[in-house]
Parts: structure tokens; sequence; C-alpha cells
């Protein structure tokens, strides 16, 4: 079954561009300032096209995105629903979920983290695969 988790459509533009940047396979690395579990294999993949997919621990995600210059829209996002194995991995999940519906925002560390954030401390940390 997949769940709907939100309603951005969207292409993956930078003023016209496609964001050659953040296009690739990323592992999560922070959800929140909360860090992720020791074995929980958290990805996100952007694609030229626009598309969105990964793994939020537990379950499959795709969607869409757009990104013009730092503004970062996420949606529609659906998931598969299998259920976790543990309880600590489901709020993880649960987690990262919330945030990708706040993202509105892409920043770059010096060391070449992409940090995905919006309002209320939402933020998602990602390192390149």
């Amino acid at each position: 079954m997949l769940l709907g988790i939100l309603a951005h459509p969207a292409t993956a533009q930078t003023g016209g561009q496609t964001d050659a940047s953040l296009v690739g396979s990323w592992q999560v690395e922070d959800v929140d300032r909360q860090g992720v579990l020791d074995r929980a294999r958290l990805s996100l993949s952007f694609s030229k096209e626009g598309r969105l997919s990964g793994s939020s621990g537990c379950n499959a995600l795709a969607g869409s995105f757009s990104l013009d210059r730092s503004s970062l829209r996420i949606g529609p996002v659906a998931g598969t629903r299998k259920m976790c194995a543990s309880e600590a991995l489901m709020n993880q999940e649960q987690r990262l979920l919330r945030s990708l519906q706040g993202i509105d925002t892409l920043t770059w560390t010096s060391d070449g983290a992409a940090v995905l954030s919006g309002p209320q401390g939402r933020s998602i940390t990602l390192r390149r695969d």
C-alpha cells in the first residue's frame, strides 16, 4: 500500500538549469539533530528529472522535488507501509517523513554535506553515498 505524504508537484530546476550538485544518491546522516540509529540505512536519491526516491529505514519512498537556488520543495511523496522491526526504527522513520514535509531550504556545509531544513527546527543532513 502507498501512503501520500506531501503535496508540492515539482521539477528539479535552478534558474532554468537542473541542479547537478544535488542530483545523485545520498545517505541520511542526521534527522532533526537527533542522528540516526546504528545499522539503519536511510537514503535519498535526487534525479535530474525532479524525482526523489529512497529508504526511510523500513519502507521505500518516492516523490518529486524542485530546487530554485536555495529554495527546495519536496512532494508529493508516497511510501510503502511495512511494519518496522522495532519501535525505535518506526519513530525514526516517522521523524524523517515529518521532516521531509517541512523542507524549504537547501544549504551546504564546508565539507560537502547537504542540509535540508525548514521551520520548527526541521532538518535532514545528507552525505554523498
